[in-house]
């Protein structure tokens, strides 16, 4: 929850820089997660210019240092052609809770695919408990992986103790000294285990590269994807 953009609005277009001061460097080494999360910003903005009536062309990685997109903007007559994604951007949120063991209906299945369809990202929905299972299996060793690490442990102790990621004051010093001086691997690593064993449905974003578009794409799709679900009361919760 870094939220690492900068805007740039001028008469005619906005752009979308990386705030290199939130790149969580530990976490996040080759800059995937970032691009990710510029892709969902960047998402936000799109469907925002649309739904007020603006045509967007959208130019990805111009070359300027850190510019990782620039929309041109042309007002348009035409009606917002996703009005619940819109709505839903100022109710979606992370759910950190149990699931309930509802399967999602195929209507549902089929309105999340539709609106998280964009050219070369592919998304999949499964309801197979043993795919469940072997993600489930690979979480936990990612788990294992990085809270064995004391720099992961260092870097995410300093964003919790910002109190942006959850608890704020005091209890947010209390969580970032937790994180850097306690074992806290097997219970964060337990509380995930949980939530994937709850869940009645994994999602996954894959594109055919990893370079930087991709992962801005990749990003792009996330966030329709969220909306989506939360337009229809679905929780979601991003893990990589």
């Amino acid at each position: 929850n870094s939220q690492p953009w900068k805007f740039n609005v001028s008469d005619e277009s906005i752009q979308v820089f990386s705030d290199q001061s939130r790149w969580l460097s530990v976490a996040d080494p080759d800059k995937r997660e970032i691009y990710i999360s510029l892709g969902a910003a960047l998402e936000n903005l799109i469907i925002s210019a649309e739904h007020f009536g603006y045509n967007c062309t959208i130019s990805y990685l111009p070359g300027e240092t850190d510019l990782v997109a620039e929309i041109f903007l042309k007002e348009g007559i035409q009606d917002s052609p996703n009005p619940a994604l819109f709505e839903a951007i100022t109710m979606r949120h992370t759910n950190r809770n149990p699931y309930q063991m509802r399967a999602i209906s195929g209507a549902e299945l089929d309105d999340l695919y539709r609106y998280s369809s964009l050219p070369d990202v592919a998304v999949f929905l499964s309801q197979d408990p043993d795919t469940n299972m072997a993600f489930r299996d690979l979480v936990v060793e990612a788990d294992g992986t990085l809270y064995s690490d004391i720099n992961y442990r260092s870097e995410l102790g300093r964003w919790l103790g910002q109190g942006v990621m959850g608890p704020r004051g005091a209890k947010a010093k209390l969580a970032q000294l937790a994180v850097v001086f306690l074992d806290v691997g097997p219970a964060e690593t337990q509380k995930d285990s949980d939530l994937i064993n709850s869940t009645p449905c994994i999602g996954f974003i894959s594109t055919e590269e990893n370079d930087s578009l991709s992962s801005l794409q990749a990003g792009r799709a996330l966030e329709r994807l969220w909306l989506a679900a939360a337009s229809r009361g679905l929780g979601l919760h991003p893990m990589s």
